[in-house]
């Protein structure tokens, strides 16, 4: 798991969130996420990277990425699948 790999702490019910977070936001709206597909990919890559996005944005949420460096390449991308990339400000 990747989180393991960048020493990311999370507990089993962290890992149960996030995965919920992910279906819900390809739930939301009508399965949207899935709409906007446009096959400019496979689909596997397509949720991956919706799925990373939703992840990062919830850990950042919650204050559990170790540094943002590992998210420096999200910011100020648009997000075709409706998920932009929102920098939680430091404080």
């Amino acid at each position: 798991m990747t989180t393991r790999v960048r020493s990311v702490g999370i507990s089993p019910q962290d890992v149960e969130d996030l995965s919920s977070e992910v279906f819900m936001a390809i739930l939301a709206n009508d399965y949207g996420v899935l709409r906007r597909f446009r096959g400019q990919s496979s689909l596997a890559t397509y949720l991956t990277v919706v799925s990373r996005r939703v992840v990062v944005r919830e850990l950042l949420k919650r204050r559990i990425v170790p540094n943002a460096a590992d998210t420096s390449e999200m910011h100020d991308v648009a997000d075709d699948a409706g998920l932009a990339f929102a920098p939680v400000a430091a404080g």
